[in-house]
């Protein structure tokens, strides 16, 4: 046996040996469960400045409504991607989960034993090939994911996701607060108290804000109004971030490493490239074959063109036979 063969063999066993030691798994498993939390994470906490953005929104205070209402339209749009996001996370959790099951690595090693049979080589090759990249592809894969991850510095969003668990904590307690003091004005209103304007103090702060952009934020309610002002908008940012990771990596990296798979099975299994000669019916044909597609392809264009070939010599015959009929057998032809 050369390298040729020995090679692949060599590789295959190795691969059996992760897949049955598990190496690689937990590491994997553990990094992807970790971006999964992390969506589910960042889920929870813009739903929740949706709801302080529409609890303000719902007081209907001049200049305020509006730009809550603008606030609540970019969450949705964040939302749909976070949705995107924590879909594909949770199908790469589930996979992983699947590639260690035990009913998968003996399925895999009774492909390995079959493929010794001329009978089963072929198909069961082409399965062995798939399962071994689902265990320990998938693991061996998402483990060097993560450590290009860790070398590029990215973090999945995990320091920005504490920051922004404090601004919003802060938030829902100052809107805690604005809810309480819109009661209290309303029951004043509601006695007949003169020259109240409700939350007249936050209107007038929120406005300032956006007159002044350049001026720091700072007073009552502060965590509120950088959250209009300027919080929502780095939210989205680092969503928007965050969502193209993930994209990257558990959409457009898998993709590409099933390419690769694909590529390999196609390689291993394709008809050398060699030139065909061929008679049928008399007919010389020349064709190339790549692959068994081709096979097919040029086997049936052939077919096709001896059939062509095969009819225009019937009617050249049939034609030659009618002129060489006497006039009077041939009542349609006419004289000269």
């Amino acid at each position: 046996m050369n390298w040729s063969k020995r090679l692949p063999l060599f590789i295959i066993i190795l691969l059996i040996g992760c897949s049955l030691a598990g190496l690689f798994e937990e590491r994997a498993l553990v990094f992807v469960k970790g971006v999964f939390v992390k969506n589910l994470r960042f889920m929870e906490l813009v739903m929740e400045v949706k709801l302080i953005s529409s609890g303000i929104g719902s007081i209907k205070l001049p200049i305020v409504e509006g730009i809550a209402k603008e606030v609540s339209n970019g969450v949705d749009f964040a939302m749909k991607y976070l949705l995107v996001t924590d879909i594909l996370s949770f199908c790469q959790v589930l996979l992983l989960t699947v590639s260690k099951s035990w009913l998968l690595k003996t399925v895999t090693l009774c492909l390995f034993v079959l493929s010794f049979f001329q009978s089963t080589k072929t198909i069961c090759t082409k399965l062995l090939i798939v399962s071994l990249a689902v265990s320990p592809g998938l693991a061996i894969f998402s483990s060097g994911v993560e450590i290009l991850a860790g070398e590029s510095s990215i973090d999945f969003g995990a320091v920005y996701l504490k920051k922004l668990e404090s601004k919003v904590k802060a938030a829902k307690s100052e809107h805690a607060q604005l809810s309480k003091q819109h009661q209290r004005d309303l029951t004043k209103v509601k006695n007949g108290e003169k020259g109240i304007h409700i939350l007249q103090s936050f209107r007038e702060h929120v406005s300032d804000d956006f007159n002044k952009p350049t001026k720091e934020i700072s007073g009552p309610h502060f965590h509120i109004r950088r959250l209009l002002h300027k919080d929502s908008h780095e939210m989205k940012s680092k969503i928007y971030g965050f969502c193209s990771m993930v994209l990257f990596c558990m959409l457009l990296l898998p993709l590409g490493y099933a390419y690769i798979v694909y590529l390999m099975i196609s390689s291993l299994f394709a008809i050398p490239s060699q030139n065909v000669k061929a008679q049928v019916g008399g007919f010389h044909y020349d064709f190339k074959l790549r692959n068994y597609a081709d096979l097919k392809h040029q086997l049936k264009s052939t077919l096709v063109a001896y059939q062509q070939k095969l009819r225009g010599k019937e009617k050249t015959a049939a034609q030659k036979v009618k002129n060489d009929v006497p006039d009077s057998d041939n009542p349609t032809r006419k004289e000269p």
